[in-house]
Parts: C-alpha cells; structure tokens; sequence
C-alpha cells in the first residue's frame, strides 16, 4: 500500500481522531485532515516542522515539554501517554487523549514515529462532574447510602460514617439488617418492592450504631436502576436531637419549671382518663386542690428567691404523702392539686391523705437559716358525686377551697353541691345589685328652718 491511499485512510477516520507521522527527530511529515480542521490550519503551514512548535503545543508550555520527553523516549523504542490540551479553531479547550508510538525497520531500528490522539473532552468533564458530585456527596453533613438489592450497603459517604461510628471500609459491604433492626430480609424485599412502584418514599426506623446503641432515624428513600441493578438511594436524619427537644418542648408545656411536678393541662389531662376509666370499674376519683396560705408573707419575708425554695419544699412533701399512682401537680403560684382513684369508701381514704397532707405541710421548713411555718388549706371533690368531667371537678373543689380559706388556716373542705349550687345566686344578686346603682344618684334636699 503506498503512502497516498494511507493517507486516504487516515482522512476518513472519525473527526474526533488525529492521526500524524513523524520522522526520527521529530518533525511533522504527515497530519490527517481532521487534525488539521480542528486547529484550521493548512498541511504546508504545518509539515515540515518540529512537532513541538506546531499549533496543536501552543497552549501549555508543560504539555509541550512533555511531548520532547516522549520523541527522546520513542526514539528508544518507548512509547508514551498522557492528556493534552489544545485550543480549537473555534477558541474552545479541547482533551485530547495523546500516544506516541515507535515504528521500526526490518531490523529492529526506529524509522517513524507516530503520534494519535482522541478528543476526550466530554468524557473527561463527565468524569470531572462524577468527581464532583462524589465529592459533595462524600462532604454533604447528611447522612447517605447506597443500598443493593440483596440489602448490602454498597455506599456510605462521611457523614453515615460518623453517625454509625464506623469506618467506611467496615461499613460498606454489611447487610442493612445489622445496621437496621427493623429491616428483616422479607421486610426489605417488601420494602423495595413498595420503593420501586412509588418511587420514593419517607419513613421512621432505628438504626444500630457500631457501639450497639440504637438511635431514632428518619429514612427519606430513592428507587433507581442502575446498570440494570436496582438501587435504594437514602438520606438518612439523626432523630435524636429533635426527639429530645419534641421531649423538651412537652416537658415545658406539661411540666412546672420549678417544681417538676405536672401542670394544669397534664393535671386535666390524667383526670379525664382516670374518669374515663372510673365509668367502666365503678370506682371513685379524688381531687384535692391545696392552697398555702399567706404565701405572699413567706415572700415579703424571704424574697421570692426563698419563696421558690418554700414551694420546692412544699412540693417534695406533697409527693412524699401519696402513693403511686395518685398525680401531684402545681396548678397556680400557690395551688397544688392531688388526684387519685381508689375502689374503697372515698370518705374514709380522703380523710385518712387530708390528715397526713396538713401535717406534714405544717411542720416547720429551714430556709436560707430561718425557721419559717407554712400551713394550707384544701379543698376537695369526687368523682361522680362531686362532678363527671374535669371541669366540674376542677370548680367543685376550688370552691370548696375558698370556703376552706374563709374559715381560717390549716383546714380542709369538702365540695357542698348546695352551697356550690348558691354561687350562681350570689353572682345573680350582685349583678343586679351593679345594675341598679347605674340608676341612682346622690342628692341634697335643703331643710328650711
């Protein structure tokens, strides 16, 4: 074959492919037409010439260093590899995959040399977008994996790590059952077959760390094929901190801040279900409400610093009267309230806790080194003669507190529907009472002597 139909051949191929000859010392003898195209130049402006200070070296100095590395070992009988950049007719950085080749004689001697390269340029950014997004997946802060179908992490970036507390090697390769207990192998091919009709989907589970302890996770999950293969794709969120701030945030809004004891809304909440439940087993539910009395002296006295002190003490003795499972909350600055249920005559129980609460409340209390006395009175109802909701219950018993206060210190008072059935007359009376002073006036009438 003479050198004129190669050359034909070499014209043909691909325009992505640039094929040349060289002779021994390197200067250019022969270019095929794409490679002249790709740089828009004609074969006499560059045949004839080193290799090295043609146009397709002009952009990096280093690639062209690179290219008098590679003549010097070619002519040795070494061939070389290695990435170049050009720059395009059009002005546009082009990749190109370069060889450089040694051709020898019949005995063995090197008599051309032959350069190739293919423009890479697309797979070379693809490879650098699939760099990058490894890179930020690997750095993201949450955490993520790649899960088979045979239930094997395939795939953890940084983050999984660090919240399993695993290394990655250790990590990748187990089956998502040791990680997740809740993920039994029939319960993740049923997972993955829900997965792959919806698509994705969001769920709650547990998740094994490399230490055994197991921590509240949030799944947010991806059905993907890849390669033919399916592939759950997951974000996965630490739960713990919002579970305990959820906790938090309840504490707060159920809880008293100062004595710990349950509030008015947990208070209600526990006396509708033990209402609830005394319907079925006819039994009886006591609330008492305990009001300390003149607790505005104890903080003229002590400050309201010592005052905290006061209800703290107060509360811990309140507690330490009652069994479980009777409720003690703190329903009001100076207002405790103790619910309870018992299946025995209510009189005789209610007597027997009213005793102890009074006594043990009175006993005197040291406070920043003062001896300081603090009594209380209570006020009681129950359930279902006092009342049927929480409600009624709730303004039986506070009525029945102040009649308690009205008599004195250190007195208790059960709820009288009579005298509670009185209240709304008052209220009447004194209503009408306002309303005709709005039609009176004070007058002088002068006396003539």
């Amino acid at each position: 074959m003479t050198d004129q139909p190669v050359h034909e051949v070499m014209d043909r191929l691909s325009p992505s492919v640039f094929v040349g000859l060289l002779n021994v010392n390197g200067v250019l003898t022969y270019a095929n037409k794409a490679a002249l195209d790709a740089i828009g130049a004609r074969a006499e402006d560059v045949l004839g010439r080193p290799f090295d200070a043609t146009p397709w070296w002009r952009f990096s100095d280093l690639s062209r260093q690179r290219l008098r590395e590679a003549i010097q070992a070619a002519g040795q009988g070494l061939a070389s590899r290695f990435d170049v950049p050009i720059l395009d007719v059009n002005g546009r950085v082009r990749t190109m995959d370069f060889t450089l080749h040694p051709v020898y004689d019949d005995h063995g001697n090197v008599i051309y040399l032959v350069p190739s390269a293919r423009d890479i340029t697309e797979r070379r950014q693809a490879e650098r977008e699939l760099r990058l997004t490894q890179f930020a997946v690997d750095h993201a802060r949450g955490a993520m994996f790649q899960i088979d179908a045979d239930g094997l992490v395939r795939y953890a970036n940084r983050a999984a790590c660090d919240m399993l507390g695993y290394a990655r090697e250790d990590l990748t390769g187990r089956l998502l059952s040791d990680i997740d207990p809740t993920m039994t192998e029939g319960v993740w091919r049923a997972h993955l077959h829900e997965l792959k009709a919806q698509g994705s989907a969001r769920l709650e589970s547990l998740a094994r760390r490399s230490d055994g302890e197991l921590i509240p996770i949030e799944v947010t999950a991806t059905y993907i094929e890849y390669e033919g293969e399916p592939v759950r794709f997951s974000y996965v969120d630490d739960l713990t901190a919002r579970r305990a701030s959820e906790e938090r945030i309840h504490y707060l809004t159920r809880f008293d801040g100062l004595t710990r004891l349950p509030n008015r809304t947990a208070l209600h909440e526990r006396l509708e279900q033990a209402i609830e439940s005394a319907q079925f087993s006819n039994s009886f539910v006591a609330l008492l409400i305990v009001g300390l009395d003149r607790l505005g002296l104890v903080n003229d006295a002590l400050g309201h610093a010592g005052g905290d002190e006061v209800l703290r003490a107060i509360a811990e003795r309140l507690s330490a009267c009652v069994e479980t499972p009777a409720t003690v909350a703190r329903i009001g600055g100076d207002e405790f309230a103790i619910m309870y249920t018992t299946d025995t005559q209510l009189d005789l129980h209610a007597e027997y806790w009213i005793q102890r609460i009074l006594e043990s409340v009175s006993e005197p209390l040291r406070i920043n080194d003062q001896e300081i006395c603090v009594t209380c009175s209570i006020g009681s109802a129950a359930y279902p003669t006092d009342g049927t909701d929480s409600g009624e219950l709730f303004k039986n018993a506070s009525s029945a507190l102040r009649y308690a206060k009205g008599r004195g210190r250190n007195m208790h008072q059960t709820c009288a529907i009579a005298t509670t059935n009185r209240d709304p007359e008052r209220l009447s009376l004194e209503s009408a009472l306002h309303g005709a002073l709005k039609h009176c006036f004070a007058g002088i009438t002068p006396i003539w002597a």
